[in-house]
């Protein structure tokens, strides 16, 4: 059975049965928000996968999906992370994939191995998943990567560049990342795109 997980700005997260959605009607309610609160992520899963929530200021928690009670479509969710004053949560991922990588608004970046986030208690305070400073900036997202993949990463002034997830340090937890997209002054990251390995045959279809 397949499930729809709802992540929010404010560290809420609500599990949904996939097939509840089923409706011939363009839209539905998927989950009832909290004032000033905002949808960020929304995944699909098996229902036995890891759940990892990031936020702004560089914290992440990591847990089993498995305790997440299934509820329906106007239901608010329950407490995912537990945020410090002034944060929120940029991104989030599931445990499909090996690698997370995580960029910061003044064009800093790195990738680290899901084997270091440990699972913890669904609504605690999480880990250290970047060091953010005024050199690197708060996170502005995250993403799950294989080394084949491709990262575009987008400006607030329109600034577009494009790299290979291969080129980005493997770093700890504890660290600042490494310049990906040189920024100029007043420029920020505002938004990455992860660029999926395709199969030769799909490229060469592509390019026909």
């Amino acid at each position: 059975e397949k499930f729809l997980l709802i992540m929010t700005e404010k560290g809420t997260v609500k599990k949904s049965k996939f097939k509840d959605f089923d409706s011939n009607y363009k839209s539905l309610q998927a989950i009832k928000l909290k004032d000033d609160d905002k949808v960020v992520s929304v995944k699909t899963t098996s229902g036995k996968e890891d759940v990892i929530l990031v936020s702004q200021k560089g914290q992440a928690i990591r847990f089993d999906e498995t305790n997440l009670k299934a509820q329906g479509r106007s239901a608010m969710g329950v407490r995912g992370i537990k945020l410090r004053e002034g944060d929120k949560v940029v991104g989030a991922a599931t445990s499909r994939d090996e690698t997370l990588l995580f960029i910061t608004a003044k064009g800093y970046g790195k990738r680290t191995s899901l084997e270091d986030y440990r699972l913890q208690s669904r609504g605690g305070k999480g880990i250290i998943c970047i060091k953010t400073t005024d050199r690197n900036g708060p996170v502005v997202g995250s993403s799950q990567v294989s080394l084949k993949d491709e990262v575009m990463l987008v400006s607030n002034q329109g600034k577009l560049i494009r790299t290979q997830v291969q080129g980005i340090s493997a770093l700890g937890r504890i660290t600042q990342g490494v310049r990906v997209m040189n920024m100029t002054p007043g420029e920020k990251v505002v938004a990455l795109e992860r660029i999926a390995e395709t199969s030769d045959d799909e490229s060469n279809g592509a390019s026909e």
